[in-house]
């Protein structure tokens, strides 16, 4: 489930929102946040890839440009 979106980060700009459930990230089922991250841990800044969501009872696919995260 995503928990917050960053106004004109990636997932925002791909319309990803609060409360979506990512079901697939570049063609790899998601299960849990390990599982997320591990699939982005296997992109490069640049990717594009296709993300498949739930929201409010419909499935959902969009793509997104993967950037460097610096988070630690």
């Amino acid at each position: 489930v995503v928990v917050d979106v960053i106004e004109g980060g990636p997932a925002s700009e791909s319309g990803i929102k609060r409360g979506d459930i990512i079901t697939e990230f570049n063609g790899k089922a998601i299960d849990s946040y390990t599982d997320l991250d591990d699939a982005i841990a296997q992109c490069t800044p640049g990717d594009s890839v296709t993300v498949k969501l739930y929201r409010a009872g419909r499935f959902y696919s969009t793509s997104l440009n993967v950037e460097a995260n610096n988070a630690q």
